[in-house]
Protein backbone atom coordinates (compact mmCIF):
# COMPACT_ATOMS: atom_id res chain seq x y z
CA UNK A 1 0.00 0.00 0.00
CA UNK A 2 1.32 3.52 -1.33
CA UNK A 3 2.22 5.25 2.30
CA UNK A 4 0.08 8.49 2.57
CA UNK A 5 2.81 11.05 3.30
CA UNK A 6 4.42 10.43 0.43
CA UNK A 7 1.67 10.07 -1.86
CA UNK A 8 0.92 13.70 -0.98
CA UNK A 9 4.43 14.61 -1.40
CA UNK A 10 4.92 13.57 -4.79
CA UNK A 11 1.21 14.85 -5.81
CA UNK A 12 2.20 18.06 -4.75
CA UNK A 13 5.37 18.64 -6.85
CA UNK A 14 3.13 17.21 -9.76
CA UNK A 15 0.89 19.49 -8.99
CA UNK A 16 3.58 22.59 -8.80
CA UNK A 17 6.06 21.93 -10.98
CA UNK A 18 4.08 19.09 -13.47
CA UNK A 19 4.42 15.71 -14.72
CA UNK A 20 8.20 15.51 -14.96
CA UNK A 21 10.35 13.33 -13.54
CA UNK A 22 13.63 15.73 -13.01
CA UNK A 23 11.38 17.63 -10.39
CA UNK A 24 11.26 14.12 -8.20
CA UNK A 25 14.90 13.42 -9.00
CA UNK A 26 15.64 17.01 -7.18
CA UNK A 27 13.58 16.79 -4.57
CA UNK A 28 15.17 13.22 -3.64
CA UNK A 29 18.52 15.27 -4.06
CA UNK A 30 17.51 18.19 -1.87
CA UNK A 31 16.27 15.71 0.84
CA UNK A 32 19.63 13.66 0.50
CA UNK A 33 21.43 17.32 1.58
CA UNK A 34 19.09 17.40 4.95
CA UNK A 35 19.85 14.10 5.78
CA UNK A 36 23.76 14.89 5.11
CA UNK A 37 22.97 18.41 6.98
CA UNK A 38 20.95 16.68 9.66
CA UNK A 39 23.11 13.29 10.37
CA UNK A 40 26.34 15.92 10.27
CA UNK A 41 25.07 17.95 13.00
CA UNK A 42 23.74 14.64 14.96
CA UNK A 43 27.28 13.07 15.00
CA UNK A 44 28.59 16.58 16.14
CA UNK A 45 26.10 16.68 18.98
CA UNK A 46 26.71 13.44 20.17
CA UNK A 47 30.54 14.59 20.30
CA UNK A 48 32.56 13.42 17.36
CA UNK A 49 34.92 15.74 16.17
CA UNK A 50 34.37 18.34 13.06
CA UNK A 51 36.95 16.37 10.16
CA UNK A 52 35.74 12.97 11.53
CA UNK A 53 32.22 13.73 11.55
CA UNK A 54 32.28 15.48 7.71
CA UNK A 55 33.96 11.96 6.48
CA UNK A 56 31.74 9.82 8.48
CA UNK A 57 28.85 11.91 6.76
CA UNK A 58 29.91 12.17 3.33
CA UNK A 59 30.61 8.18 3.63
CA UNK A 60 26.80 7.96 3.90
CA UNK A 61 26.02 10.30 1.56
CA UNK A 62 28.30 8.60 -0.54
CA UNK A 63 25.96 5.41 0.29
CA UNK A 64 22.82 7.04 -0.73
CA UNK A 65 24.38 8.18 -4.03
CA UNK A 66 22.81 7.25 -7.03
CA UNK A 67 22.69 8.00 -10.69
CA UNK A 68 19.18 8.03 -11.53
CA UNK A 69 17.41 9.55 -8.25
CA UNK A 70 13.96 8.19 -7.64
CA UNK A 71 12.47 9.03 -4.71
CA UNK A 72 10.88 6.97 -2.40
CA UNK A 73 9.04 6.48 1.33
CA UNK A 74 12.24 5.80 2.68
CA UNK A 75 14.46 9.11 2.24
CA UNK A 76 11.80 11.11 3.88
CA UNK A 77 11.44 9.22 6.71
CA UNK A 78 14.57 8.81 7.39
CA UNK A 79 15.43 12.79 7.36
CA UNK A 80 12.45 13.18 10.13
CA UNK A 81 13.78 10.37 12.23
CA UNK A 82 17.26 11.89 12.07
CA UNK A 83 15.94 15.04 13.16
CA UNK A 84 13.71 13.08 15.78
CA UNK A 85 16.87 11.34 17.34
CA UNK A 86 18.58 14.89 17.49
CA UNK A 87 15.90 16.59 19.41
CA UNK A 88 16.11 13.82 21.72
CA UNK A 89 19.51 14.10 22.21
CA UNK A 90 19.31 17.60 22.79
CA UNK A 91 17.21 16.45 25.69
CA UNK A 92 19.14 13.94 27.45
CA UNK A 93 21.72 16.50 27.06
CA UNK A 94 19.80 20.43 27.95
CA UNK A 95 16.45 18.71 29.18
CA UNK A 96 13.21 20.43 28.59
CA UNK A 97 10.39 17.88 27.84
CA UNK A 98 9.00 20.16 24.71
CA UNK A 99 11.91 18.83 23.02
CA UNK A 100 10.75 15.50 23.39
CA UNK A 101 7.55 16.54 22.12
CA UNK A 102 8.84 17.91 19.20
CA UNK A 103 10.43 14.93 18.47
CA UNK A 104 6.76 12.78 18.67
CA UNK A 105 5.83 15.33 16.13
CA UNK A 106 8.56 14.23 14.00
CA UNK A 107 8.44 10.55 14.62
CA UNK A 108 4.74 10.53 13.89
CA UNK A 109 5.40 12.41 10.36
CA UNK A 110 7.77 10.01 9.65
CA UNK A 111 4.93 7.31 10.57
CA UNK A 112 3.30 8.37 7.53
CA UNK A 113 6.02 7.74 5.26
CA UNK A 114 7.29 4.27 6.32
CA UNK A 115 5.47 3.02 9.94
CA UNK A 116 7.45 0.46 9.95
CA UNK A 117 11.00 2.26 10.21
CA UNK A 118 9.25 5.12 12.71
CA UNK A 119 7.87 2.33 15.01
CA UNK A 120 11.62 0.91 15.27
CA UNK A 121 12.80 4.04 16.24
CA UNK A 122 9.87 5.55 18.36
CA UNK A 123 10.60 2.43 20.98
CA UNK A 124 13.78 2.41 20.33
CA UNK A 125 13.52 6.07 22.22
CA UNK A 126 11.14 5.01 24.24
CA UNK A 127 13.38 2.09 25.75
CA UNK A 128 16.08 3.97 25.66
CA UNK A 129 14.91 6.69 28.21
CA UNK A 130 13.87 4.25 30.68
CA UNK A 131 16.82 2.60 30.29
CA UNK A 132 19.05 5.41 30.98
CA UNK A 133 16.71 6.10 33.48
CA UNK A 134 17.24 2.95 35.55
CA UNK A 135 21.09 2.46 34.81
CA UNK A 136 22.25 6.42 35.45
CA UNK A 137 20.53 5.85 38.79
CA UNK A 138 22.61 8.43 41.08
CA UNK A 139 24.57 10.25 37.68
CA UNK A 140 21.35 11.28 36.35
CA UNK A 141 21.55 14.42 35.08
CA UNK A 142 18.89 17.38 36.99
CA UNK A 143 16.97 17.88 33.76
CA UNK A 144 15.85 14.63 32.84
CA UNK A 145 12.32 13.56 33.36
CA UNK A 146 11.00 10.65 35.27
CA UNK A 147 10.30 8.04 32.46
CA UNK A 148 6.23 7.86 32.32
CA UNK A 149 6.53 11.65 32.07
CA UNK A 150 9.46 11.52 29.18
CA UNK A 151 7.77 9.02 27.57
CA UNK A 152 3.98 11.38 27.90
CA UNK A 153 6.05 14.13 26.02
CA UNK A 154 7.21 11.56 23.41
CA UNK A 155 3.83 10.20 22.89
CA UNK A 156 1.31 13.59 22.64
CA UNK A 157 4.07 14.64 19.91
CA UNK A 158 3.84 11.56 17.75
CA UNK A 159 -0.31 11.95 17.72
CA UNK A 160 0.04 15.32 16.10
CA UNK A 161 0.33 13.96 12.76
CA UNK A 162 -0.06 10.01 13.31
CA UNK A 163 -3.11 10.15 14.94
CA UNK A 164 -5.05 12.07 11.92
CA UNK A 165 -3.54 10.59 9.21
CA UNK A 166 -3.94 6.94 10.58
CA UNK A 167 -8.02 7.71 11.35
CA UNK A 168 -8.21 8.90 7.56
CA UNK A 169 -6.85 6.06 6.33
CA UNK A 170 -9.11 3.78 8.36
CA UNK A 171 -11.52 5.76 7.60
CA UNK A 172 -10.85 5.30 3.61
CA UNK A 173 -9.86 1.98 3.64
CA UNK A 174 -10.99 0.39 6.32
CA UNK A 175 -10.38 -3.53 6.79
CA UNK A 176 -7.86 -3.56 4.19
CA UNK A 177 -5.52 -1.05 5.60
CA UNK A 178 -5.21 -3.40 8.19
CA UNK A 179 -4.41 -6.28 6.42
CA UNK A 180 -2.33 -4.19 4.27
CA UNK A 181 0.15 -1.96 6.36
CA UNK A 182 -0.32 -4.16 9.66
CA UNK A 183 -1.08 -8.16 9.17
CA UNK A 184 0.39 -8.72 5.67
CA UNK A 185 4.24 -7.71 6.91
CA UNK A 186 3.94 -9.66 10.23
CA UNK A 187 2.92 -12.54 8.32
CA UNK A 188 2.81 -13.66 4.57
CA UNK A 189 5.17 -11.23 3.52
CA UNK A 190 8.25 -13.36 4.50
CA UNK A 191 7.20 -16.19 2.53
CA UNK A 192 5.41 -14.50 -0.72
CA UNK A 193 8.74 -11.33 -0.72
CA UNK A 194 11.11 -12.42 1.73
CA UNK A 195 14.92 -12.65 0.96
CA UNK A 196 17.91 -15.13 2.47
CA UNK A 197 20.20 -13.26 4.71
CA UNK A 198 23.91 -13.21 4.19
CA UNK A 199 26.02 -16.21 5.28
CA UNK A 200 27.81 -16.05 8.34
CA UNK A 201 31.42 -15.68 6.48
CA UNK A 202 32.01 -13.82 3.95
CA UNK A 203 31.56 -15.70 0.43
CA UNK A 204 34.66 -15.42 -1.11
CA UNK A 205 34.29 -18.17 -4.01
CA UNK A 206 32.74 -15.87 -6.55
CA UNK A 207 35.67 -13.14 -5.36
CA UNK A 208 38.65 -15.72 -6.43
CA UNK A 209 37.18 -16.68 -9.46
CA UNK A 210 36.67 -12.99 -10.85
CA UNK A 211 40.59 -13.13 -9.62
CA UNK A 212 41.28 -16.09 -11.73
CA UNK A 213 39.22 -15.70 -14.95
CA UNK A 214 38.13 -11.74 -14.41
CA UNK A 215 35.50 -9.93 -16.57
CA UNK A 216 33.26 -6.83 -15.65
CA UNK A 217 30.00 -9.21 -14.69
CA UNK A 218 32.44 -11.50 -12.22
CA UNK A 219 33.84 -8.51 -10.42
CA UNK A 220 30.52 -7.14 -9.55
CA UNK A 221 28.85 -9.52 -8.04
CA UNK A 222 32.14 -10.72 -6.72
CA UNK A 223 32.51 -7.06 -4.85
CA UNK A 224 28.61 -6.97 -4.44
CA UNK A 225 28.84 -10.08 -2.78
CA UNK A 226 31.13 -9.05 -0.21
CA UNK A 227 29.56 -5.49 0.27
CA UNK A 228 26.12 -7.02 1.00
CA UNK A 229 27.80 -9.38 3.35
CA UNK A 230 29.67 -6.64 5.08
CA UNK A 231 26.65 -4.33 5.66
CA UNK A 232 24.63 -7.57 7.25
CA UNK A 233 27.49 -8.57 9.84
CA UNK A 234 29.26 -5.48 10.04
CA UNK A 235 26.30 -4.14 12.64
CA UNK A 236 26.22 -6.97 14.70
CA UNK A 237 29.66 -6.92 15.47
CA UNK A 238 29.36 -3.17 16.20
CA UNK A 239 26.27 -4.03 18.70
CA UNK A 240 28.01 -6.73 20.79
CA UNK A 241 30.90 -4.66 21.08
CA UNK A 242 28.99 -1.94 22.08
CA UNK A 243 27.21 -3.65 24.68
CA UNK A 244 30.46 -5.12 26.10
CA UNK A 245 31.48 -2.11 26.48
CA UNK A 246 28.88 -0.49 28.36
CA UNK A 247 28.93 -3.26 30.41
CA UNK A 248 32.17 -3.13 31.45
CA UNK A 249 32.91 0.44 31.20
CA UNK A 250 29.41 1.75 32.51
CA UNK A 251 30.82 3.86 35.11
CA UNK A 252 33.38 5.60 33.17
CA UNK A 253 30.61 6.54 30.54
CA UNK A 254 29.14 9.78 31.15
CA UNK A 255 25.02 9.35 31.67
CA UNK A 256 24.48 11.36 29.01
CA UNK A 257 26.26 9.07 26.39
CA UNK A 258 24.54 6.17 28.39
CA UNK A 259 21.46 7.01 27.59
CA UNK A 260 22.70 7.99 23.88
CA UNK A 261 24.00 4.24 23.33
CA UNK A 262 21.08 2.70 24.87
CA UNK A 263 18.96 4.86 23.12
CA UNK A 264 20.59 3.51 19.42
CA UNK A 265 21.62 -0.22 20.74
CA UNK A 266 17.82 -0.50 21.50
CA UNK A 267 16.81 0.24 17.96
CA UNK A 268 19.35 -1.90 16.04
CA UNK A 269 17.45 -5.80 17.07
CA UNK A 270 14.37 -4.18 15.01
CA UNK A 271 16.29 -3.37 12.03
CA UNK A 272 18.19 -6.16 12.21
CA UNK A 273 15.02 -8.33 12.48
CA UNK A 274 13.81 -6.88 9.34
CA UNK A 275 16.91 -7.37 7.25
CA UNK A 276 16.08 -11.10 7.76
CA UNK A 277 13.11 -10.89 6.63
CA UNK A 278 14.00 -8.22 3.22
CA UNK A 279 17.45 -6.15 3.39
CA UNK A 280 15.82 -3.67 1.65
CA UNK A 281 16.56 0.07 3.49
CA UNK A 282 17.64 -1.56 6.67
CA UNK A 283 20.99 -2.30 6.37
CA UNK A 284 21.57 1.44 5.60
CA UNK A 285 19.71 1.78 8.66
CA UNK A 286 21.76 -0.22 10.56
CA UNK A 287 25.07 1.40 9.06
CA UNK A 288 23.62 4.90 10.31
CA UNK A 289 23.14 3.58 13.61
CA UNK A 290 26.58 2.31 13.34
CA UNK A 291 28.46 5.53 13.02
CA UNK A 292 25.75 7.12 15.53
CA UNK A 293 27.62 4.55 17.80
CA UNK A 294 30.75 5.07 16.69
CA UNK A 295 30.79 8.82 17.63
CA UNK A 296 29.63 8.30 21.16
CA UNK A 297 31.98 6.02 21.51
CA UNK A 298 35.00 8.63 20.13
CA UNK A 299 34.15 11.13 22.75
CA UNK A 300 31.76 9.12 25.03
CA UNK A 301 34.08 7.98 27.95
CA UNK A 302 35.27 10.02 30.65
CA UNK A 303 38.66 10.24 29.84
CA UNK A 304 40.64 10.09 26.78
CA UNK A 305 40.47 6.55 24.39
CA UNK A 306 44.01 5.37 23.82
CA UNK A 307 45.46 5.27 20.33
CA UNK A 308 44.81 1.58 19.18
CA UNK A 309 40.98 1.54 19.88
CA UNK A 310 40.33 4.78 17.65
CA UNK A 311 42.76 3.81 15.26
CA UNK A 312 40.18 0.28 15.27
CA UNK A 313 37.29 2.45 15.11
CA UNK A 314 38.91 4.20 11.60
CA UNK A 315 39.60 0.73 10.26
CA UNK A 316 36.04 -0.63 10.75
CA UNK A 317 34.64 2.65 9.47
CA UNK A 318 36.63 2.50 6.43
CA UNK A 319 35.66 -1.39 5.53
CA UNK A 320 31.89 0.10 6.67
CA UNK A 321 32.71 2.95 4.06
CA UNK A 322 33.69 0.69 1.29
CA UNK A 323 30.55 -1.82 1.40
CA UNK A 324 28.32 1.32 1.34
CA UNK A 325 29.86 2.74 -1.66
CA UNK A 326 30.03 -0.35 -3.77
CA UNK A 327 26.59 -0.85 -4.64
CA UNK A 328 26.75 2.86 -5.98
CA UNK A 329 29.90 2.71 -7.79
Amino acid sequence: MYAPGMFYLTAGVFKVFGFEVVYQGALLLLIKSAILAVYYWLVRRLGLPRVPAILLSLMVMAGLWGTRPEINSYHPALLLLLISLTLVVRYLQEGDGRRLAWAGVWAGLAACFKHDVAAYVTLAIVTGLVLSWMYAKDRRPNHWLPPARAVTYLALGTCVFFVPVATFVALKAGPDAWKDLIVFPATDFRTVRGEGYAPFLPPLGGLLEWLEIGGLRRGRAAFGGLSQWALCRLPEYVFLVACAVLVSKRRQISSVALACALMILSAMPFFWMAAHVQRNTHLMSMALLSGLLGAIAWRGLRRPMPTWPKASMVALASLYGMALVIDPL
